[in-house]
Order: C-alpha cells, then structure tokens, then sequence
C-alpha cells in the first residue's frame, strides 16, 4: 500500500510538473513574439493606399505616445489637408511646407484634379518608429473614394502636419513620361521595388530591381552597384522587406539614348521608404 501510495503520489508530481512547464513555455513563446514584433518603419509603409486592417504593432518608446488620445487633432489636421481647395489652403498642413511648396504647385499644374475630396472619417491609427521624429500612419476615408494612408508628424506644439509627398507619391516627372522620354538627368521618383525574374541578370558586383509604379502601368529593370556605399541604405531597405513589394524613393536614369527602355540606373536614394527625411527633431 505504502509503495502504491508512493508511485500515485510521484505520478501526481509527474503531472503537476509537466503542466507547470508546458503553461511556462506558451508564456515564453507568447512574450518572445510580442518582443520581437516587428515595429512599423517607413520601409513598411505603403503596399497600396488602399488598407482596411491597422498594421500590428506592440508599444514602440520614443514615438507619439497614447495615439488615440491625439485623435482628435489628428483627425482634424488630416481632414483639413484633404479637403483643402487650393495648394495655399494646404500648405501649412504639410511637412516641410518651405521645401514642398514649388512640388506641389508643379504636382497640380499636372493633376488639376486632386483637389479636393470630400471627408468621411478617420480609420485606424499607429505610431512610426523613426529616430528624431514622431510619425502616425493613418487611414482616411473619403466619401465616393478609396480609403487613403497617410503619414502625420507630431511637432513640438503637440499639432499635426501631414506628409505630402508620400500622401500623392510625389516624383518629379509623369510615370509614362520617363518611360517614353528615357531622359539621361537623375529623375525622383516613389516607385514598388521586388527582385526581378531569374531570367533577368546583372552583371557582375550589381544588383537589379524591378520596379513599378504604385498607380501606373509599366515596369523597368533598375540596375546599382551593390558595393556602393552609398547604397547601403537601400540594401537595408530591400533586406526588412525580403526584396518584396519595398516602397522605395530613388533617382533614376536612363544610361543613354539607345539604351535598352526598360533598363535604368539608380542614381540615388533619396527616402526612407517614401519619406525624406532631411531634418532631425527631437
């Protein structure tokens, strides 16, 4: 009886113990994912501007802090920004207003019709992890219009202006124009970087893209020079998103005029995913 009430008291443990470890391994495997989840970045911004769903993202220290409790100035900036008629109207609702403004008379002299749009409502909001600044992602819906992403700075008087460039995918010149054009002058553009079809090869010590342009038809092989420092941060770029669908602000070229229409050069890189980021805040 003894050795029987000894084996069913160790079986008892037994359990206890294998219980005991297998919550303990859920909790460590639950606290690992939720460490390390990656935090939005403006690499990751923008696939489309069409979202329904909010990204994910744990708390991210040194962004814009308790973000639904600023939804209101938020919003308002955001609905101001769209529904502004005129480039004036939008101006002092833009980052960097001085360095945008000849972008944006230049963008609407070209697309008359991007003003305005009617305001429905604000979507989902998350911060942006960029050192020295405080950026939102948000989503904007429009009335008889596809929602909207766009990128908001917090300035040091706690309001909100929001990032134009990105909000339109600014580039200097039309899509079909540089296609048609091949101009030889390093040219910005906000395009959708991915690796090419394993038929397409790069010579040696270069890297190519294919890149597309987020709302137009077309797409060209862009070749660089990976062992470039200063394309460094486009291969930082390039390796968080796996080389898949990386919104990327380059300048490009065409290496002369009987050069192959869809192969460039990369110029340069200009952005953090679709924003440029020239002036650090605290």
């Amino acid at each position: 009886m003894r050795r029987q009430a000894l084996f069913s008291a160790i079986a008892k443990l037994t359990g206890c113990l294998t219980f005991i470890i297998t919550v303990a391994s859920v909790f460590y495997v639950a606290i690992g994912q939720l460490w390390h989840s990656p935090a939005i970045a403006p690499a990751y911004q923008v696939r489309s501007t069409v979202t329904t769903a909010a990204p994910v993202t744990a708390a991210i220290p040194g962004t814009v802090a308790d973000v639904e409790s600023k939804r209101a100035v938020i919003e308002s900036a955001a609905q101001r920004f769209l529904t502004a008629a005129t480039v004036a109207e939008k101006l002092p609702l833009c980052r960097d207003a001085a360095r945008v403004r000849p972008l944006m008379e230049d963008y609407y002299r070209r697309h008359p019709s991007g003003l305005p749009a009617v305001w429905d409502k604000l979507g989902w909001i998350v911060p942006v992890k960029e050192p020295g600044h405080r950026f939102v992602f948000a989503q904007a819906f429009l009335r008889g219009a596809e929602p909207v992403s766009l990128i908001a700075e917090e300035l040091a008087d706690g309001t909100f202006v929001i990032d134009w460039e990105s909000a339109v995918r600014y580039s200097d010149i039309d899509w079909q124009d540089f296609l048609t054009q091949r101009p030889g002058q390093p040219t910005l553009f906000r395009v959708i970087a991915s690796r090419p079809p394993a038929s397409v090869a790069a010579s040696t010590g270069d890297e190519v893209l294919e890149l597309k342009h987020p709302a137009e038809k077309g797409s060209v092989y862009a070749y660089f020079n990976r062992n470039d420092p200063r394309f460094k941060p486009l291969l930082e770029q390039l390796q968080l998103r796996d080389w898949q669908d990386v919104p990327l602000t380059l300048k490009l070229c065409y290496p002369g005029p009987t050069a192959d229409a869809k192969a460039v050069r990369i110029a340069g890189i200009d952005g953090q995913g679709w924003l440029i980021l020239q002036n650090t805040r605290s």
